[in-house]
């Protein structure tokens, strides 16, 4: 799906409306780092249902502008590690007589790293440090949001393994696998749930995020999108303003 700029607005409207419901406050601001590992996948009407899941990773650097006690406008700045795994079975035939060929199987593997700049509204809780001897401070939270991801590297390996009929073949046909570009710029939709607990001076904090590519922008895209599930861990600090 590529969405339009109308989608895409209504999309920042619907995540940005509970901002604008509270008033600023002087509140703490968060500010830390994040660090992610699991599974990704890449997906498309030109990539097709026979996918397999392949590595993922994030890592960078990560603010909370709290807007209320239990609200905040949550951003990051990581360099992710994308991709996915697509298999195909094509049984090719001679153009010219129409008879049977060969069978090809195919198993490409994509790479791909961007940049990325996840904005999220983040319902947690604003003061994590709490005074002295008060004991330590644990808090779940919820995020969602959009992410914007910008290519920065792409490729992918292929493997092919032809198998030919038992009688003599007619002459081949080459079958050229078709390989999906992906944009330069993907935009998607970020959910996760975790906790901070304080720890230190600062709060050690623990996520589950799933993200979904809704559409690529720039270039030939072919509707070619990633997706992801991270286990997303890092370390944080209190700041006031």
């Amino acid at each position: 799906m590529r969405p339009n700029v109308h989608t895409l607005l209504l999309l920042i409207g619907l995540i940005l409306f509970p901002v604008v419901q509270v008033s600023a406050t002087t509140l703490p601001f968060h500010l830390g780092i994040r660090a992610g590992y699991g599974n990704g996948e890449v997906s498309g009407s030109h990539i097709g249902t026979d996918t397999e899941a392949s590595p993922a990773s994030a890592f960078g650097i990560t603010s909370s502008y709290w807007i209320s006690p239990t609200l905040a406008l949550h951003t990051e700045l990581l360099f992710s590690l994308r991709g996915g795994i697509q298999g195909r079975s094509v049984d090719v035939y001679n153009r010219d007589t129409g008879f049977f060929a060969y069978h090809i199987d195919t198993r490409t593997e994509w790479r791909l790293q961007y940049i990325e700049l996840p904005v999220l509204l983040k319902f947690g809780k604003a003061d994590m440090i709490q005074v002295s001897g008060s004991g330590r401070s644990f808090t779940p939270f919820f995020e969602y949001g959009l992410s914007f991801g910008a290519k920065v590297h792409q490729e992918s390996t292929e493997e092919v393994n032809k198998r030919y009929p038992t009688w003599t073949p007619v002459p081949n046909e080459e079958y050229e696998p078709y390989k999906p570009g992906f944009g330069s710029v993907e935009v998607s939709f970020a959910v996760g749930a975790g906790g901070d607990l304080q720890l230190g001076p600062g709060f050690a904090t623990m996520q589950l995020r799933f993200r979904a590519g809704m559409g690529s922008f720039g270039g030939n895209s072919q509707q070619a999108q990633t997706r992801d599930i991270l286990f997303l861990t890092g370390y944080c600090w209190q700041m006031k303003w």
